[in-house]
C-alpha cells in the first residue's frame, strides 16, 4: 500500500516521441498515451491532462508523463520522454562531387564569413582549408573535419560528415538556423576582395553534419 493507504501504479510504458519538424519548434508529439495520464515539461510545476492517444503541439524538450491519481490509487511515478529538436538535414540527392575549374590540390583556397585580414573588418581573405579550420576553432570552438573535404586538381568531393551537430550550432548560434553554413571554394588565383568570377562553388554544411556542393548563382 502507498501513501494514505492507496495502492501504487506503475509508470507509463511504451511511449514514443516524434521530434519537431520545423524551426518553429512547436509540432512535437508523444504517442501511446491515454486519458488516464498527465504530462508536463520537465521543470514545470503543473501537470496537464492528456485528452487523447497523442500529445501534440509540443516544443522540443524532456517531458514527464504519469498516470493520474484516482480512487484507491496514487499518481504513478513519472517517466521521461524526450521530444527531439528539429534538425536541418542535408538533401539526400545533393551533389557531393563536382568539377572545380581553376582549382588544384595544392593551391585550393576558400572564403568563409568572418575570416578577414587580422585586425580589420575588410573583405573575406582566400585561405587554405587548414586556415578555415583554425578560424572556426578559434572563433567558435568548432572542429571542421578537413579530411572529409577532398580537393584534387579540377575536382572536389565530400566524403564524410564535415561538422558535428553541436559544432554546427556553435557556429550558427547568432545566425539563421534555417539555412546551411556555407564555405566558398575560390580559384587558386583569387585575391581579396574575391569577385564572383573567381568563386567556384559553395560547400553547404547542414545541421546533421553532412555537406553538399552548390553552384555559384
Amino acid at each position: 500500500m502507498g501513501e494514505g493507504g492507496n495502492s501504487e501504479q506503475a509508470a507509463p510504458a511504451n511511449l514514443e516521441s516524434v521530434a519537431t519538424t520545423t524551426q518553429d519548434d512547436n509540432d512535437g508529439k508523444i504517442a501511446g498515451v491515454t486519458t488516464e495520464m498527465e504530462y508536463r515539461l520537465k521543470g514545470e510545476t503543473e501537470f496537464i491532462p492528456v485528452t487523447g492517444t497523442e500529445i501534440t503541439g509540443l516544443k522540443s524538450g524532456i517531458y514527464e508523463v504519469r498516470f493520474v491519481a484516482k480512487e484507491g490509487y496514487n499518481a504513478s511515478p513519472t517517466v521521461e520522454v524526450v521530444v527531439g529538436d528539429y534538425l536541418l538535414e542535408a538533401p539526400a540527392n545533393g551533389d557531393t562531387t563536382m568539377g572545380a575549374l581553376g582549382v588544384t590540390a595544392v593551391g585550393a583556397k576558400f572564403i568563409a564569413s568572418g575570416l578577414v585580414a587580422e585586425g580589420t573588418n575588410g573583405p573575406q581573405v582566400p585561405s587554405t582549408l587548414a586556415e578555415v579550420a583554425t578560424f572556426l576553432k578559434n572563433e567558435y570552438d568548432a572542429t571542421l573535419n578537413t579530411d572529409a573535404i577532398v580537393v584534387t586538381d579540377g575536382n572536389i568531393e565530400i566524403t564524410n560528415t564535415v561538422l558535428s551537430t553541436e559544432d554546427w550550432n556553435k557556429i550558427k548560434a547568432n545566425g539563421d538556423k534555417t539555412i546551411p553554413y556555407r564555405i566558398t571554394l575560390v580559384k587558386d588565383s583569387a585575391t581579396a576582395p574575391v569577385s564572383t568570377d573567381n568563386k567556384v562553388l559553395k560547400i553547404a554544411i547542414y545541421e546533421d553534419g553532412k555537406a553538399v556542393l552548390e553552384t555559384i548563382q
